[in-house]
């Protein structure tokens, strides 16, 4: 089964077939849920907890999930900057950061996600900015042979 996140509704539902003496197995096929699930509320109704308290233990760890939020120092920062006035790249600049074992660094994905959001200066990179994709490149290389050769 899919994976969906569960609404306040149906662990209400679950909360009344587990008080009627509904199998866990019977619960989850009639509300189209994973049995595993239904068995985790199941035992979090045994220790008798409700289902508020269950919802908001759940949001709270749903809002955990996710990409966490890169912050640089001001010293690294001045650091790439410096970097960059030297005619560095963004690569180059991960890549001795990594050889040097630098604590703070960053991959240069994320250097560029940085320059795309304005804390790095983009006129100071080697091409603004702008990165070539190679798939595109293939793909149309594939179409020239193709009309070249049938």
């Amino acid at each position: 089964m899919p994976k969906k996140h569960i609404t306040i509704n149906e662990l209400g539902n679950i909360e009344v077939n587990y008080k009627n003496g509904v199998s866990a197995l019977e619960c989850s096929k009639s509300m189209k849920l994973g049995k595993d699930k239904i068995y985790r509320y199941y035992k979090e109704f045994s220790t008798g907890k409700t289902v508020m308290l269950i919802y908001e233990n759940y949001i709270s760890n749903k809002k955990k999930c996710g990409r966490k939020v890169i912050e640089l120092s001001e010293s690294y920062l001045k650091a790439i900057n410096e970097k960059l006035d030297k005619d560095w790249s963004l690569d180059a600049i991960s890549g001795r950061d990594k050889l040097d074992k630098i604590e703070e660094r960053v991959c240069t994905s994320t250097l560029y996600r940085l320059a795309k959001k304005g804390i790095i200066d983009c006129k100071k990179l080697r091409r603004l900015g702008k990165r070539k994709k190679e798939w595109t490149n293939r793909k149309t290389r594939k179409k020239q042979y193709r009309k070249d050769n049938p």
